[in-house]
C-alpha cells in the first residue's frame, strides 16, 4: 500500500508500505476511501512530538470500508443492520450505550459504551422477542428511568414496554389489529396531564399512570405509518403528522378541535414509502417545519427501482398550521434520513442514506438559508408531435412505464420521455376505444398509474368511461367501466373526499344541467350526482375549510363536503364565467387561495386570485393578476425556488395565434404584485399550460395543447442549465459521498 509518512521535521513523503494484517482479535482493517488533515498532524510536521520515529505513517482523520476485522470484533458497521436506534442507559451505570432493532436475525440489539467496540450484549433480564417493527425510549412512568418500547414483537397485536421485570404488553385486548405495525412510534404529553403518551399507528395511547393505556384510533389508513407530534399551530393541543411507513398514503396533520382529532392533507399528492419523517425550525422563523423523504428502492436488489422518481421535501410551517412545500430533491430515494446542524451554522441540515436505491451512497443536503432565486426568461420550445391525429380535451404527464420519467398523456395517445425534452417523443396508441385521455392516476392500486377517458373524439359529446390499466412496460388493458350523464369533460379531480373511504374521481362537463358528478372505482364502478349545480368547467380539489374533509373548488363558487351531502357557497359575485381554476395558498397564511383564469375567448380576460378570509363562507376578496387574451390554459407552481407560488397561463387566441403567448406570472410576496415573463409567443393554448420537470433537472417545464392546431408542446425550462455549479436555487443543497 501507499501511505503517508513522518521522516523527520518537515520531512513527509509517500512512501510504499506492507498491506496491513490482522494482528490482535479486535483489530479492523480499513480501505481508506477519504482523509483530511488534523491540527494535530501540523504538530508532528513541526517535530513537536518527540516520540515520533522515521518510518512512522500519519493520518487519523479517515473515513473507509471495513474490509477484514478480528475475532473479537462482534459487529461492524456494515453487518448491523439496524431498522431504528436509540441511546439508552440501560443498566444505570450512568454511560450511554445504543439499543437498537436488527433486521438481519430480527432481534433485539445492545451495543455498549466501551470506547472504540460494537458489541451485541443484553442488558440484565432483557429477552430477545423478535421481529419488531418500531422503538422507541421513553420515561412513560416519570419514575426517572426510561422504559424500552417495542411494537409487534413476539406478539404481533401488541406494544411491549420493557422494565425490571421483564417484558410485558401495554395495550388492551385486542386494540391494536395485527395488520396495525406502526414503522416509528413517538412520545409526547398530548393532553397536558404531565404523563408521556405514546402515538403511532394511527392512534393515541393515552398514558393514565402506573403503565395502563387507553387506545384511541384517530385515524385507521395509518396502522404502519410514521408519527410526528409537534405545536404546529401556536396554542392548545400539540398536533400529529401521520405519514406512511412501508405503504402509499397522504402525508396528515391532525389536530385536537372540538374534542375530537381533525385531519387534513398536507401536500397535495401521495407520498410513497415515506420513511424519513422529522421535524425541527429549519428556516429560523421560529415555527416548525417538516422533512419527509420517500424511499426509491425496497424490493429484490436485482429489480428496478420501485420509486425511481422519488421526492424529498420540506414543509415550512407558518405556526398557524399552514405550510409552503419545497420540493428539496427528486430521483434519489431515502431511508431514515435526519436532520441535523452538520456545519455549525445555526441552522438545521438533512443527512440521508438510501435503502438500495442507487447505493452505496451518503447524500447531506446543506441548509443555505434562502439561497438565490432562479431566472424565469430562459426557455426553449420544443414541438413533440406536429400531427396529433385529432383535437384532445386534455393533457397531463405521468410516468406510464416507469422508467422515473414522466411521459405526456393526451388525447388517445402517449409520447415516451426520451429522457431530455429535445429528444424524439414516440406516440403509442392506446388501445380502442378510448380515445379522450382524462385522468392519469393509479386506480387499481398496484403502484402503476392507469389512464381513464372516454370514447368521445375531441369534443364530440360521450359520457362512456373506459379504464387503460397499466401493465407495466408501456402495455395497456382498456375496458368499460361506467356510464356517466354530459357531454364532453372540462373538469375532473380524484381524491378521497371521505378521509376513511376509497378514491373518487369528480366530474364537471361543458354543458350546462349536468352538475357535478361522482365516479366510485370499484366491482363495479358507481355514478352519482352529488350537486346539480355546477360552473361548468374546471374542478379543483382541497380542504378549503379546513375540517379535514376534501371540497371542490367549481370557479367562484365551491361545494362544501359535509360527508354524505355537499353544499354549494359562492366566494365572488364578479362578472363573468370562470373557466380554469387552482387552489394553492397564495397569501401564505396557511388558507387555500383560489386563481382563476376567466373565459374569453379571443380576446381579454380577467386572471385572478380570490383571498380567503377569516371564515371561507364569507365572500373572499378578489385581486386582479393581469388581463391577458383568453386565459383558459392555468396552472400554479414556485417555478423560481422562492417558496411562494408562481402562475402560468396560456393564452387561447386562435383568432390570432402568432400573437398568443405562454406566460408565466411571479409572485413577488403573498400575492400584492407580479412580473409577467413571457415564455413564448406563437401558440395558441387551451386547456393546456400544465407544469412539471419533464427532464430531470430540478426546474420545472411546461407541458401545453391548443384548440386550434395538432401540436404537443414542452417548454423546456432552462434555469438550472444556466447555474454554472447547478446547484438549484433553494434552501437545500445536495452533496453526496463519493
Amino acid at each position: 500500500m501507499r501511505a503517508l509518512t513522518w521522516h523527520g521535521k518537515h520531512d513527509v513523503r509517500v512512501d510504499s508500505h506492507p498491506d496491513p494484517e490482522i494482528v490482535n482479535p479486535r483489530d479492523a482493517i480499513i480501505e481508506i476511501t477519504s482523509t483530511a488533515i488534523c491540527g494535530s498532524d501540523l504538530h508532528l510536521y513541526d517535530g513537536y512530538i518527540p516520540t515520533m520515529q522515521s518510518g512512522d505513517i500519519l493520518g487519523h482523520e479517515f473515513m473507509g470500508e471495513v474490509v477484514e476485522v478480528g475475532e473479537a470484533v462482534g459487529l461492524g458497521v456494515p453487518d448491523l443492520g439496524a431498522v431504528d436506534a436509540a441511546p439508552l442507559d440501560a443498566d444505570g451505570a450512568g454511560t450511554i450505550g445504543l439499543f437498537c432493532l436488527r433486521r438481519r436475525g430480527s432481534h433485539l440489539l445492545w451495543i455498549g459504551d466501551e470506547v472504540g467496540f460494537l458489541h451485541e450484549r443484553a442488558p440484565p433480564s432483557l429477552a430477545r422477542p423478535s421481529p419488531a417493527t418500531a422503538l422507541l425510549v421513553a420515561d412513560l412512568d416519570n419514575d426517572g428511568f426510561e422504559e424500552i418500547l417495542i411494537a409487534n414483537a413476539g406478539e404481533p397485536n401488541r406494544l411491549l414496554a420493557w422494565r425490571e421485570q421483564g417484558w410485558r404488553p401495554i395495550d388492551p385486548g385486542d386494540a391494536m389489529e395485527p395488520a396495525s405495525l406502526p414503522s416509528a412510534l413517538t412520545a409526547a404529553d398530548l393532553d397536558g396531564d404531565g404523563r408521556l403518551d405514546i402515538i403511532g399507528a394511527g392512534r393515541w395511547f393515552q398514558n393514565l399512570g402506573g403503565m395502563k393505556f387507553r387506545v384511541h384510533v384517530i385515524d385507521d389508513h395509518y396502522r404502519y405509518s410514521r408519527a410526528l407530534v409537534g405545536d404546529f399551530i401556536k396554542g392548545g393541543w400539540p398536533e400529529i403528522v401521520f405519514g406512511p411507513g412501508d405503504n402509499t398514503l397522504r402525508l396528515r396533520l391532525y389536530q385536537w378541535r372540538n374534542q375530537q382529532w381533525v385531519g387534513r392533507d398536507l401536500l397535495p399528492e401521495d407520498v410513497v414509502h415515506g420513511h424519513s419523517l422529522e421535524r425541527a425550525d429549519i428556516d429560523g422563523d421560529g415555527h416548525l417545519d417538516i422533512f419527509v423523504g420517500e424511499m426509491g428502492h425496497w424490493g429484490p436488489r436485482n429489480q428496478p427501482p420501485d420509486n425511481p422518481n422519488a421526492k424529498l421535501w420540506v414543509l415550512y410551517g407558518d405556526g398557524k398550521g399552514g405550510f409552503r412545500a419545497q420540493l428539496v430533491d427528486q430521483g434519489q430515494g431515502t431511508h431514515e434520513a435526519k436532520l441535523g446542524d452538520l456545519d455549525s451554522d445555526g441552522d438545521p441540515d438533512i443527512i440521508g442514506k438510501p435503502f438500495r436505491h442507487n447505493t452505496p451512497r451518503l447524500d447531506v443536503y446543506w441548509n443555505e438559508g434562502k439561497g438565490r432565486k432562479l431566472p424565469l426568461k430562459l426557455w426553449r420550445r420544443h414541438v413533440v408531435d406536429a400531427h396529433k391525429p385529432y383535437r384532445s380535451i386534455f393533457i397531463a404527464p405521468g410516468d406510464l412505464d416507469n422508467d422515473g420519467l414522466p411521459d405526456i398523456i393526451t388525447g388517445g395517445w402517449w409520447y415516451r420521455n426520451p429522457g431530455q425534452a429535445s429528444g424524439r417523443w414516440e406516440r403509442t396508441l392506446f388501445p380502442d376505444p378510448l380515445k379522450n385521455m382524462a385522468l392519469v392516476q393509479d386506480l387499481t392500486g398496484d403502484g402503476l398509474p392507469d389512464v381513464l377517458g372516454t370514447a368521445g373524439v375531441g369534443s364530440q359529446p360521450n359520457a362512456d368511461f373506459y379504464l387503460a390499466r397499466n401493465l407495466g412496460g408501456g402495455r395497456f388493458d382498456v375496458s368499460p367501466v361506467v356510464q356517466a350523464q354530459g357531454d364532453f369533460l372540462q373538469g375532473i379531480v380524484a381524491r378521497r373526499f371521505d378521509p376513511r373511504g376509497p378514491l373518487q374521481i369528480a366530474l364537471s362537463w361543458h354543458k350546462a344541467g349536468f352538475g357535478v358528478q361522482l365516479l366510485t372505482p370499484g366491482a363495479p364502478w358507481q355514478w352519482s350526482k352529488i350537486s346539480d349545480a355546477s360552473q361548468d368547467e374546471d374542478l379543483s380539489a382541497g380542504d378549503i375549510d379546513r375540517d379535514g374533509r376534501i371540497d371542490l373548488l367549481l370557479g367562484t363558487c365551491w361545494l362544501r363536503n359535509e360527508g354524505s351531502t355537499w353544499t354549494l357557497h359562492t366566494l365572488s359575485d364578479s362578472e363573468g364565467d370562470p373557466d380554469r381554476n387552482r387552489l394553492a395558498d397564495i397569501s401564505g397564511d396557511g388558507r387555500p387561495d383560489a386563481v382563476v383564469g376567466f373565459e374569453a375567448i379571443n380576446k381579454p380576460g380577467k386572471l385572478v386570485w380570490y383571498q380567503q378570509g377569516a371564515s371561507p363562507f364569507a365572500k373572499w376578496t378578489e385581486h386582479l393578476i393581469a388581463m391577458p387574451v383568453g386565459p383558459m390554459s392555468l396552472d400554479v407552481a414556485d417555478m423560481d425556488g422562492d417558496s411562494d407560488v408562481d402562475v402560468v397561463v396560456g393564452e387561447h387566441n386562435f383568432a390570432d395565434p402568432s400573437s398568443a403567448r405562454l406566460l408565466l406570472f411571479e409572485n413577488l410576496g403573498q400575492g400584492r404584485a407580479w412580473t409577467m415573463h413571457v415564455v413564448h409567443t406563437g401558440d395558441e393554448h387551451h386547456c393546456g399550460a400544465r407544469v412539471r420537470d419533464v427532464d430531470g433537472d430540478g426546474d420545472l417545464d411546461v407541458i401545453s395543447i391548443g384548440w386550434s392546431h395538432a401540436n404537443v408542446l414542452v417548454y423546456e425550462n432552462l434555469a438550472l442549465k444556466a447555474v454554472a455549479d447547478r446547484a438549484p436555487a433553494r434552501k437545500m443543497a445536495r452533496r453526496k459521498s463519493p
